[in-house]
């Protein structure tokens, strides 16, 4: 199945905004936390079933750049070019929109998933840097047409203006303004840097809290349901936290087995630290509309050496929540966000090195609107998020039904192959099951 996919790049082209963005708008400056960030892009995609009689392929074509350009009028950003390390130049140059046709019906995708490095051929190709690019664009956008009439939708969006709730945010407000017109345009609000200010002179982020992969490690899909998610709630309650959320059972369940991967391979129990990404805003920046686009998130940092028991594994991440939430809202209350960031890398410059430490990545995009991007033929049938730039990670998302999780882990192939056979972890959890 994998070998006999093929995806044929049709055409290219620049989409650009319907309007030109007015010259007071024209430099658009960057968050405090934009600029900590790198330069690689997030990936996703988006996967919907329709009959090849619904729409004609040139007219979905054509419907989705025209709402494109539109969309782009408002997030103007997005179709500029980074300046320098404190803001966009937005001249409206435009973003990559990519046609190309897939050699097989969307119905062989979604009955057995093909593996990571399929699936990386829906996704627009490009150069992943860490280098600050100014002339490359900051999103590209690949449509693949199925022989079935269905298409899937190929997103990287950089991360240097782009958060998860942030691509959620383009995503609903695009389908949106692509649909019939019923629904209210989702408008980004672009304040972000009133509120975190860019520093001058950028602080840097240390290399241990980006994790950038250097030589690739595999990628796999990990899908827990409902009721397994239960039982791992109800088995990871403890008298310090006694209602474990999805996320916190889903993310210790994921951490406890890939560390026992990780000893088993290693021979010894190295410290295990995880970061654990937080959308922040409304949890910290009271001031900022959920609709605030940029970078608005942070990361705590917990580590366990010996005890990898679930409920322990809950309780350490939800203290760590507690204290990142309780200090950084002092410093937020305080005006005075950049001390946050300070302590921050400080604590990351100060742990163990690498050798006697496995780095964990962790991130949710749970409850995130994803599957509401109707473009106006339906909301997708599965969303993917198949391809990671930092390694021993993992991000969670809901699956289309809600309630189930699906995790996109990447990890070392050898610890990879642990968690496969792991008897214990697939009592909860199955590896790439159908879509449908």
């Amino acid at each position: 199945m994998a070998e006999a996919v093929k995806v044929e790049i049709e055409n290219t082209e620049m989409i650009k905004p319907s309007s030109p963005t007015s010259p007071e708008l024209k430099i658009f400056k960057l968050s405090l936390i934009d600029q900590l960030h790198p330069s690689f892009f997030t990936p996703i995609l988006l996967f919907y079933s329709m009959d090849k009689n619904s729409t004609p392929a040139s007219n979905k074509s054509q419907h989705l750049k025209l709402s494109l350009s539109r969309y782009l009028t408002l997030f103007y950003p997005l179709a500029g070019r980074i300046k320098d390390h404190s803001s966009i130049n937005c001249n409206d140059e435009g973003i990559v929109f990519i046609e190309a046709q897939v050699n097989c019906p969307l119905s062989g995708i979604l009955k057995q998933p093909p593996p990571v490095e399929v699936l990386e051929r829906f996704l627009p190709g490009i150069d992943q840097s860490l280098e600050v690019r100014t002339e490359q664009p900051l999103l590209f956008v690949q449509e693949n047409l199925f022989t079935c009439g269905g298409i899937a939708i190929g997103l990287q969006i950089s991360h240097k203006i782009a958060d998860a709730a942030t691509i959620g945010i383009f995503l609903k407000g695009w389908a949106a303004l692509a649909a019939d017109g019923s629904r209210e345009i989702l408008v980004p609000n672009l304040t972000a840097s009133s509120f975190l200010p860019p520093m001058d002179v950028p602080l840097i982020l240390p290399a241990d809290a980006i994790k950038v992969i250097a030589s690739k490690p595999t990628s796999r899909r990990l899908v827990l349901d409902a009721s397994s998610i239960a039982a791992l709630q109800a088995k990871a309650a403890s008298s310090s936290v006694p209602n474990p959320t999805r996320v916190e059972a889903v993310t210790a369940f994921i951490w406890k087995h890939s560390i026992k991967a990780a000893r088993l391979n290693s021979g010894f129990p190295k410290l295990s630290v995880a970061s654990q990404a937080v959308n922040i805003r409304k949890r910290i920046v009271q001031s900022l509309p959920e609709n605030a686009v940029g970078n608005i998130l942070a990361c705590y940092f917990v580590s366990v050496r010996e005890i990898i028991e679930l409920e322990s594994l809950v309780s350490s991440l939800r203290k760590g929540l507690q204290e990142f939430s309780k200090t950084w809202l002092e410093h937020f209350q305080r005006n005075d966000p950049l001390s946050a960031f300070v302590g921050l890398l400080e604590q990351i410059s100060g742990m163990p090195r690498e050798g006697s430490t496995d780095f964990y990545n962790f991130a949710s995009w749970c409850k995130m609107p994803l599957y509401e991007a109707d473009f106006g033929w339906g909301k997708p049938t599965w969303i993917a998020i198949p391809r990671m730039e930092v390694y021993n990670a993992a991000t969670i998302m809901d699956t289309r039904e809600g309630g189930g999780i699906e995790a996109w882990l990447c990890l070392s192939e050898e610890d990879m192959a642990l968690l496969e056979h792991d008897e214990e972890l697939l009592a909860y959890a199955t590896f790439n099951p159908s879509i449908i």
